[in-house]
């Protein structure tokens, strides 16, 4: 068996729940009940879940884009923490959202490879590829052509990997519709669990290359995973301000005569081109 879809209730055997889970590669869980859903994701950590979806009232919204490795989620219901909550340091990004009277059960003990809320209009794909990275963005350009917002974290696999930048960069440039792309390209020159304190003027220089790499594209913004002086992550965000107003004109000025400015320690400002940039801060 390849695909399990379960309406499930309470009332019916675990030992059900658990023959159809190791026969399984991918779980469909329709609207399950909190006691159910804990059970069964406290039982399959023996073994990868390709995929899973999942389907509830009251919890509206997961994103968890993270490589391969093992998690530990906790969240508090009813006064108790129910698993014991923990984010291990290797997790890159965790981001939910729930009803803001319910504080739902949920513990991800395996290799959580992809899930998706039906609610939600995005969805979340993670893969660990080596050489044929660069045929993991043709087929994210070729698949989704009308993409209008992407979402990329990629981590070497070694310290002796060459960063992809450029070359992903390149072929992300053919999706014409994409307006904002959000890029977590780690380099190998840090720990791969570490979100690197970087200059903007260095943030501001990989701006200006994807500035040229989009040149008759509409893309209108683009943001680099950045940590702020109180160690907090956020997306350092630059947005695209067009200064003429021939159309042409419009596309070349894209990569060419636009200001940067950057709100950093106050009012403090720097000039550049290619983008203006806007601090957001979207704690991970």
């Amino acid at each position: 068996m390849q695909h399990a879809c379960l309406v499930c209730s309470s009332t019916i055997s675990p030992a059900f729940f658990m023959l159809m889970l190791f026969e399984s590669s991918r779980l469909n869980l329709e609207y399950i009940d909190d006691d159910v859903l804990y059970l069964i994701l406290e039982k399959i950590q023996t073994f990868g879940l390709r995929s899973t979806f999942m389907v509830s009232h009251r919890l509206r919204h997961a994103c968890l884009p993270f490589m391969f490795r093992i998690c530990t989620l906790g969240f508090i219901k009813g006064g108790d923490t129910f698993p014991p909550p923990a984010i291990l340091y290797y997790i890159r990004v965790v981001k939910l959202l729930w009803a803001s009277n319910y504080f739902p059960q949920f513990c991800a003990n395996f290799e959580l490879r992809g899930i998706a809320i039906r609610d939600s209009p995005r969805y979340y794909i993670c893969n660990k590829v080596d050489s044929g990275d660069p045929q993991m963005v043709e087929s994210i350009v070729n698949m989704f052509p009308e993409l209008r917002f992407l979402e990329i974290h990629r981590y070497p696999s070694d310290d002796s990997e060459k960063s992809a930048s450029k070359e992903i960069v390149t072929t992300l440039s053919r999706l014409k519709n994409l307006r904002v792309l959000r890029l977590n390209l780690h380099s190998t020159s840090h720990p791969s669990f570490e979100v690197v304190l970087e200059s903007i003027d260095v943030l501001g220089e990989r701006a200006q290359v994807v500035a040229d790499a989009f040149p008759l594209s509409q893309l209108s913004q683009v943001a680099f995973l950045r940590r702020n002086y109180h160690h907090e992550n956020y997306w350092a965000t630059w947005s695209c301000r067009l200064l003429s107003s021939n159309p042409r004109a419009q596309y070349d000025s894209l990569s060419t005569i636009v200001s940067v400015s950057c709100l950093l320690e106050g009012d403090k400002k720097k000039q550049g081109r290619g983008w203006d940039m806007d601090e957001v801060d979207i704690n991970l």
